[in-house]
């Protein structure tokens, strides 16, 4: 997968003048590239959250089939 921003300017955009020109266009590419950052991060993370979860369910099932196995072995006759 290829990562990185291309960023193509001509000569009239690199001016910096106080109508525009250079600055006013990188601060709003950089906002840009950190809204789809954050979105991107809070993404990742949902995902990350939503496996950790599965996976701690599926072990609680796991260790109490395993407790109730152990307390069937156990369980006594009752009285005699």
């Amino acid at each position: 997968m290829k990562k990185g921003v291309t960023l193509e300017l001509n000569h009239n955009q690199l001016k910096t003048n106080h109508s525009g020109g250079f600055l006013p266009i990188h601060f709003a590419t950089l906002g840009a590239i950190e809204a789809l950052a954050g979105g991107s991060a809070a993404i990742a993370n949902a995902v990350k959250t939503s496996q950790h979860q599965a996976a701690e369910e599926e072990e609680s099932k796991r260790h109490n089939l395993e407790m109730e196995k152990i307390a069937k072995e156990k369980q006594g006759s009752g009285l005699k």
